[in-house]
Parts: structure tokens; sequence; C-alpha cells
């Protein structure tokens, strides 16, 4: 059984379609409210995601216990090294 169709605009268009535009929209309206992302830990995970964050606009931040990935981080990735009394603050919210 198909699902029921609607007309949007000059195009037909599914209530399945029709539920994923408007995700989409609520998905991005909740994403511009967000400037700054702050990843902790920039190991194998943590620096590929932060640097596709970064890549997306996103004023991005890392932090690690080791400090030789927070220069690899800035280097590669120009990621901004995260003051750590607000990680601190942040990991006990």
């Amino acid at each position: 059984m198909s699902p029921i169709n609607f007309l949007y605009g000059s195009k037909l268009m599914s209530a399945t379609d029709q539920n994923q535009k408007r995700h989409n929209q609520q998905y991005r309206d909740m994403l511009s409210r967000f400037t700054k992302i702050l990843e902790i830990g920039l190991g194998q995970l943590g620096l590929p995601v932060i640097k596709y964050v970064k890549e997306r606009g996103f004023d991005a931040y890392g932090y690690d216990i080791n400090t030789k990935a927070i220069d690899r981080a800035g280097k590669i990735a120009e990621i901004k090294p995260a003051v750590i009394s607000v990680v601190r603050t942040l990991m006990y919210l």
C-alpha cells in the first residue's frame, strides 16, 4: 500500500517525503543555534569528528589528556585548544 500523496507546489510528494523534509528543516534550525563545538578526546575517533564539524563551518575546540593530541589537532585541522577550566566545569554538569 503506497503512502497518501499530497500536492506540494507543482510536485507530487508522499507523506513520508513531507515528514522527512520537515524533519530536515527542524534539524537545520536546531543546528543553526549552535556555533561552537567542543570535542573531548582527540584520538582516532575524536579528531576526524571535530575535523568534519570544523569543515561544516562550526567554531571547533578540542581537548585531550594527551597534549600531543591537542597539538596534532591544531596542526592537522586548525582546532583550537579548549581551556582546561571550562572542560572541567562541563564534565561535572
